[in-house]
């Protein structure tokens, strides 16, 4: 019973509105003296990606809790559990970027991954990707109870490949008539990317099953390994080149919707 009101009382911090916004209020209240986001080097990046890592494995704190939460509801659909996944991880790291100087709001994420996707664009060690994905790998064990070894790897052309399939499907008017009928007459925000999610997370489950990565646990797989080649300029513009058509269609802005 008291894990039950823990779980609870950490949902209403993270998916209540007032909760978030009382939240809000007070994070930029501790950044309004700042007169520009920090500038981000290899360093801090690193720092970064294991404070978010350790706060999303503490099993103190409230990410490792709402994870182990989605991991024992195997029973609810596969894509509401991976956009609650997704929203913890989204949410744990704009906690943590707040603490290195960036705002804690959509502007903060988004500078903060321009600049990481910068960096690592620069990064011929391949390091910062590397952490990108050892994060991504303990998120869906975590979430999911999926391991990965150290070994499942994609070739670069075969991440082009599976990223211009998946975004040559989603600008498809098959697909963008799936959008329309999952959307239906929703007006709130929430709901429209719940409906997209609906919608694309099985698109990508078939182009990951005929990559050989089948059911939810190759799709997990899938998202991990495509992270090592997510700073890839074709991989870039084939994700937003995907992604446009489908948030247009929703009739939600791709910087709100995206982050």
């Amino acid at each position: 019973m008291l894990a039950n009101i823990a779980s609870a009382a950490c949902r209403r911090v993270l998916y209540h509105p007032e909760g978030m916004r009382s939240w809000l209020i007070a994070a930029r209240k501790m950044t309004t003296t700042q007169r520009q986001e920090p500038k981000l080097t290899v360093d801090m990046a690193i720092d970064i990606n294991k404070t978010h890592s350790s706060n999303l494995q503490n099993k103190e704190m409230m990410y490792s809790q709402l994870l182990a939460s989605i991991k024992n509801r195997p029973e609810e659909p596969f894509h509401k559990r991976w956009q609650e996944t997704m929203h913890v991880y989204m949410t744990s790291k704009l906690h943590t970027i707040l603490h290195y100087g960036y705002s804690p709001d959509d502007n903060g994420i988004r500078e903060f991954t321009k600049a990481f996707d910068q960096l690592c664009r620069e990064d011929s060690s391949g390091q910062l990707l590397h952490f990108a994905r050892q994060q991504h790998v303990a998120l869906v064990q975590q979430a999911f109870g999926v391991e990965i070894s150290p070994d499942e790897k994609l070739t670069l052309e075969q991440a082009r490949h599976i990223s211009s399939v998946i975004a040559l499907k989603m600008q498809s008017d098959d697909f963008l008539s799936k959008i329309d009928e999952a959307i239906g007459q929703q007006e709130d925000m929430h709901a429209k990317q719940e409906a997209i999610m609906s919608a694309v997370v099985p698109l990508q489950m078939e182009v990951a099953a005929t990559a050989g990565f089948p059911d939810d646990t190759g799709f997990l797989k899938m998202q991990c390994l495509m992270l090592q080649h997510s700073s890839d300029d074709q991989i870039s513009y084939n994700t937003l080149s995907g992604l446009m058509p489908v948030y247009r269609r929703a009739g939600i802005s791709l910087q709100s919707g995206a982050t």
